[in-house]
């Protein structure tokens, strides 16, 4: 019965738990709001140097939205400590609601890669 139970309430979270989706137009207004764009460029292809370690800024052009939103939220969550950009990230990145997260995703995914 146990088993049954379980079953049933995850089956009914599966269902009933809404997967947004993100907006282009809006995730390119956010972009530009939020100054992604400033070291990932409009389109998500700039790859310029940063820092004492002269890491290139990651290119966000073409990657799966699903990527993307996930690695804002680890920014977010401040779980994602990889590199010298952390704090930079996580700090832009904590004042985004899931929804602008979304958004920003899909419009860089969505870019022509070059």
């Amino acid at each position: 019965m146990h088993k049954i139970t379980l079953l049933i309430f995850f089956a009914s979270y599966v269902t009933s738990t809404a997967f947004a989706e993100g907006d282009y137009d809006k995730g390119k207004e956010l972009a530009k709001s939020w100054e992604c764009i400033a070291c990932h460029g409009l389109t998500g292809n700039e790859r310029r140097p940063e820092g004492p370690q002269i890491q290139s800024t990651p290119m966000l052009a073409g990657q799966p939205a699903s990527y993307l939103a996930r690695t804002l939220n680890q920014f977010k969550a401040r779980v994602r400590v990889d590199d010298h950009l952390s704090s930079k990230m996580s700090d832009r990145a904590g004042a985004l609601s899931g929804q602008d997260i979304e958004d920003i995703a899909a419009y860089f995914s969505a870019q022509k890669r070059y």
